[in-house]
């Protein structure tokens, strides 16, 4: 049970950092957000707008690994 708790969480929250950075790149390209509102310390605002992205593509794979972690049997060797 705690099992697809976890999964559920990291999938949705991995969909919802993809799409912000999609829609927020969007916006910029459409001139609704300047890429300077996104600069933090030495990081450019594309940088921070493609940070959001790939952060939401690692939860989305570590939700997906989650199955064939604790499905998946230990094999040690070549027997």
């Amino acid at each position: 049970m705690i099992k697809h708790i976890i999964q559920w969480t990291l999938l949705t929250l991995g969909l919802f950092l993809i799409f912000f950075g999609l829609l927020t790149c969007v916006f910029v390209m459409l001139g609704l957000y300047e890429f300077e509102l996104f600069n933090f310390r030495l990081s450019s605002g594309v940088r921070v707008i493609s940070e959001l992205s790939i952060a939401g593509c690692l939860l989305l794979a570590m939700s997906f690994g989650i199955d064939d972690y604790f499905n998946e049997p230990i094999k040690i060797g070549s027997k």
